[in-house]
């Protein structure tokens, strides 16, 4: 459901683009002809663009469909100059045809040395590993073929309707009617607006100083100011569901786990008015990545109606659920937003949690120590929610040690005394009961009331070869134990993880916790790094930067190709970091974390 909304959304959004573009073109051009021939790029543009995607083997997504959105604002880049200058030699008198020749030779070694700009911009992204390249390499393949398909269409086809179908425009006091007082009208504001950029630029030419020394103060003070911007991997998408995941006493029976979970799904219901399904595992690892099957853990998935028609986001909803959910005695409550995608996100090696940080260290138990004592430290960091340790504690159970030396002074074996005392405490299969095409296990053992004891395990009546009879208690010890835990390696290093969620951006969380690490004792040998969404960051906002680097080597490239100067093309780049004054403005106006999105933009 959610791919289907988020595809349905990607592709509305895409063609309220194109019609947005379109609507922007003409408000410009003011002639119906002039815009027919610049939208006439963008369905060939795109068409071409799908067949990229049939013959390298992608196919219709939210990444192929954002890249498509992406390149039609630059598909008609081209086609506009094209058009531009061959009105300009229509002006001049010119026909048709040689207004086409003429204002295409000039202008296309122009538009190429545009295009590949655009182009070596999404380039280096064909080259990132891990979770960039999934998001942003298909993204980068089709925003490139989509603006090298606009420049064929721009030196090609373009042309050709320029010489058809462009019509030098009537003189605006020839215009009668409605659409000649618009016209007039919006002729005047153009050129009150080219008027006002006149005087504006030679104000900055007579000041020059002045302008460069404000430009220089705007970028340091976005520097700085770049300090206050949070980050984090990806931003967080509404997905729609949230999960509740319950946690009671290890050994805790399956029944006892369902009785909870069906509790919990009641107050859900009440807390919850946009829930509309509620999809509810007892056991088998209680969901988000906890392995090994526990009756003691389970599971509720929630379903929300789509996002426009509730007014809390998810993230919202499993952070009032959390609160609301955490007064049931003897149970650990904790609730995220779910979903594929976020999934994605956060990487592996951890349950699904956006922070997890993991202690590297050979001694299991000076670990587990470290383990407990980081968790009481995330249990009262602001920011911080729902922490756990990511290795169980052992689950209880009866280890019985059987003497060999009795048993073989008996004529017993080890195994026989186990396989003696298994039938009658678990119980063997004997037979089948076949009945009207059914079959029935029939098992062998004993009692309930005979087996529901500790000590019922060593009155089990045990048979000698001898013909004796005597209680397995004779032959036997049984010791209370935990079964064995799971030791996790990352780099040949053993590492115990503490999970936990986040209720601020990721940056700040990261902060508090880097704050507080201080505090943990740490044995010789042992040392605290972090984990999932976090290293993901990290690896991947690395990547990005040299990509940065990069497309500003190859951009720098293409313009001293074009211009035959190593020197001209910096004027163009030196307005590079000025950038920065509006991404920062923008980030801090909107409250909007810095992603790898943003990286991209």
């Amino acid at each position: 459901i959610y791919i289907q909304r988020s595809i349905g959304s990607v592709q509305e959004h895409a063609l309220l683009g194109s019609l947005l573009v379109v609507l922007v073109i003409f408000a410009f051009l003011r002639d119906v002809r002039s815009t027919v021939i610049i939208c006439t790029s963008i369905p060939i543009s795109v068409i071409g663009t799908f067949s990229l995607l049939y013959f390298g083997g992608y196919t219709l997504n939210t990444l192929t469909f954002g890249g498509l959105a992406l390149g039609i604002g630059m598909i008609v880049d081209a086609a506009i100059v094209v058009l531009e200058n061959t009105y300009r030699h229509l002006e001049m008198g010119k026909d048709g045809m040689t207004a086409a020749i003429d204002g295409a030779e000039e202008v296309w070694s122009a538009i190429l040395a545009s295009t590949l700009t655009h182009i070596a911009v999404f380039v280096p992204m064909l080259f990132l590993t891990g979770v960039s390249s999934v998001t942003f390499g298909q993204l980068a393949a089709v925003v490139s073929f989509s603006l090298a398909m606009s420049l064929f269409v721009a030196v090609t086809i373009v042309p050709v309707l320029c010489s058809r179908l462009l019509r030098l425009a009537p003189p605006a006091e020839s215009r009668r009617g409605i659409l000649g007082v618009i016209y007039r009208l919006s002729d005047r504001v153009l050129n009150g607006i080219d008027h006002l950029y006149a005087r504006a630029l030679h104000a900055a030419l007579q000041h020059r100083p002045t302008v460069f020394a404000v430009g220089v103060a705007l970028f340091v003070a976005a520097v700085v100011l770049g300090q206050r911007v949070n980050y984090e991997f990806q931003p967080t998408t509404d997905e729609g569901e949230v999960t509740v995941d319950a946690e009671l006493a290890v050994g805790t029976r399956i029944e006892s786990t369902e009785s909870v979970l069906v509790r919990l799904e009641d107050a859900i219901r009440q807390g919850t008015p946009e829930a509309t399904m509620l999809i509810t595992q007892a056991g088998g690892g209680g969901g988000g990545g906890w392995g090994n099957s526990s009756t003691n853990r389970g599971n509720i998935t929630v379903r929300l109606v789509p996002k426009d028609e509730r007014t809390r986001p998810s993230d919202q909803i499993a952070m009032d659920l959390r609160r609301q959910l955490s007064g049931l005695p003897g149970v650990i409550v904790r609730t995220r937003a779910s979903g594929g995608q976020m999934m994605m996100m956060r990487g592996g090696g951890g349950d699904g949690s956006r922070l997890s940080v993991e202690i590297r260290g050979h001694e299991l138990d000076q670990a587990k120590q470290v383990a407990q004592d980081l968790k009481a430290l995330l249990d009262t960091t602001a920011g911080i929610a729902d922490s756990r340790l990511g290795r169980d504690e052992g689950r209880p159970e009866l280890a019985v040690r059987v003497d060999r030396d009795k048993a073989a002074m008996l004529g017993m074996t080890v195994t026989g005394v186990a396989n003696t005392i298994r039938t009658n405490v678990a119980g063997t299969q004997a037979a089948m009961f076949r009945e009207a095409g059914n079959e029935y296990p029939i098992v062998v053992r004993l009692r309930e009331e005979d087996r529901d004891e500790i000590s019922s395990v060593g009155d089990v009546l045990l048979s000698t070869p001898g013909g004796r009879v005597l209680p397995a208690k004779n032959v036997m010890v049984v010791d209370r134990d935990t079964g064995p835990t799971q030791i996790d390696r990352k780099n040949q290093e053993r590492i115990t993880r503490v999970n936990a969620e986040v209720e601020v951006t990721l940056s700040e969380a990261v902060a508090n916790v880097q704050a507080r690490l201080p505090e943990l004792a740490l044995p010789k040998d042992f040392e605290v790094g972090f984990g999932n969404e976090v290293e993901e960051q990290a690896r991947a906002f690395q990547e990005l930067l040299l990509v940065l680097v990069l497309a500003i080597l190859l951009v720098y490239t293409v313009m001293a190709s074009q211009y035959e100067s190593l020197r001209d093309p910096f004027i163009i780049m030196f307005s590079i970091p000025l950038a920065a004054i509006g991404v920062v403005g923008a980030l801090l106006l909107t409250n909007t974390p810095f992603s790898s999105q943003a990286y991209i933009g």
